[in-house]
């Protein structure tokens, strides 16, 4: 049975009898998680997996084990003849536990939904804004559901969703604009909610970056600073590494550098390497840098650094190079499942048109001079079979079919 559900008659007769004993399951402690997981793999398990798995449960039994099987059958959860590891990213589940946490979430009512939205992306919010989406008696049976938590700290309270797994469950069932509406609301709350000494730019920068997929840079800079006064590396680091990727590489690259030195991960690292790479503006420090980025499966920043790298070949005049980093970056685009636009890939994608016709023009004019297409080919470097294709193109452009018709129409 699982609390605050119906029981059938059946249940309820079965509970009444004295040879029924009834066991009341709290939510598992770290030490119990730890336990429960590894005599259920058989074998010890790391001290990091056994850390994600409780938080990501909540120490809800029947969630772990949802967990716990998702994770396994995507080989997620695998074992190295020594101890059971959680691959990096996110924690796995199965069509079961979506099906028990939406089942849960139901009971919110359409009411309440909005607020558990807000909540999804942005939680912990100050009572007084999931009041703007829900009314007081509408949050009162969302907590009696156990649905939310209050916190109240210095006569500030402040409310959560009871359980990890709910922001997942909600945030997936968003659609772009409506994740984007709740978040950019939120940024204007935070703003007309708190005074120059208590507004939280990490969290407003945050927001507006995830809605809109940029930032003031000013408010970035304030933020990782916000972040370094709260001895967060990490979430400096990340800051940092959005304002390079939105154009503030200089200001950024030095301070990151100095932060990759006390990480031994490989995510800092990787993000000070994007930063330098950008700030000196040099095509294989990019190429360099979006390999990195794409083996830890930060594709959308993988892409940005081989579109950086693609502008910076074609700046140089080197449009194979542009070329070959143009098709990285869509490589790697292809696996972030939307369609991202930032300001790299923007300009990268500007860049790559112009490329294209420069490459064109390039073949056309050799093409005039009556370069066979094997030696043109040969000169550029690409195959003969990109030669005959921006050849025919250009005919199509200027009206022509064959080679003297082109010389002639290009004066020649």
């Amino acid at each position: 049975m699982r609390a605050a559900e119906p029981v059938g008659e059946a249940v309820e007769a079965l509970c009444g009898d004295d040879t029924v004993c009834r066991v009341d399951l709290t939510a598992f402690d770290l030490r119990q998680v730890e336990q429960v997981v590894r005599a259920a793999l058989g074998g010890p398990v790391s001290r990091q997996t056994v850390r994600r798995l409780h938080d990501s449960s909540g120490g809800n039994a029947l969630y772990l084990r949802e967990l716990v099987s998702g994770a396994l059958k995507e080989g997620a959860l695998a074992d190295d003849g020594e101890i059971w590891e959680l691959a990096e990213g996110r924690t796995a589940g199965t069509p079961r536990l979506v099906e028990l946490v939406s089942a849960r979430l139901e009971s919110a009512g359409p009411g309440g939904r909005m607020a558990l939205e807000l909540l999804a992306l942005c939680e912990p919010v100050p009572l007084a804004d999931a009041e703007a989406l829900a009314a007081m008696d509408v949050l009162v049976e969302l907590e009696a559901a156990g649905l939310i938590r209050t916190r109240t700290d210095r006569h500030k309270t402040s409310v959560s969703l009871a359980h990890p797994l709910y922001a997942e469950v909600l945030g997936a069932g968003l659609t772009p604009l409506r994740r984007r509406r709740l978040l950019l609301d939120q940024v204007d709350r935070a703003w007309a909610g708190a005074d120059s000494n208590t507004v939280d730019t990490r969290r407003i920068a945050a927001w507006q970056l995830e809605a809109t997929g940029t930032a003031e840079p000013a408010l970035l800079i304030e933020a990782a600073a916000q972040a370094r006064a709260a001895g967060s590396l990490l979430g400096e680091a990340l800051l940092l590494a959005d304002l390079a990727r939105l154009g503030g590489a200089g200001q950024a690259a030095a301070r990151l550098g100095e932060i990759a030195e006390a990480f031994d991960g490989e995510l800092v690292p990787a993000l000070a390497h994007l930063a330098a790479a950008l700030a000196a503006g040099e095509p294989a420090r990019l190429v360099k840098a979006a390999g990195e980025l794409a083996a830890l499966g930060a594709d959308l920043m993988a892409a940005e650094a081989a579109s950086a790298a693609s502008a910076a070949c074609a700046r140089a005049g080197d449009t194979r190079r542009a070329t070959a980093a143009a098709r990285d970056a869509r490589r790697h685009l292809e696996r972030c499942g939307d369609r991202p636009r930032t300001p790299l890939l923007r300009e990268s994608r500007t860049t790559a048109t112009l490329t294209e016709r420069e490459r064109e023009r390039e073949i056309t004019a050799m093409a005039a001079r009556g370069i066979p297409s094997r030696e043109i080919a040969e000169v550029l470097r690409v195959s003969v079979r990109t030669v005959q294709n921006h050849l025919q193109r250009a005919y199509t452009k200027l009206g022509v079919t064959n080679r003297s018709e082109l010389r002639r129409a290009l004066g020649g």
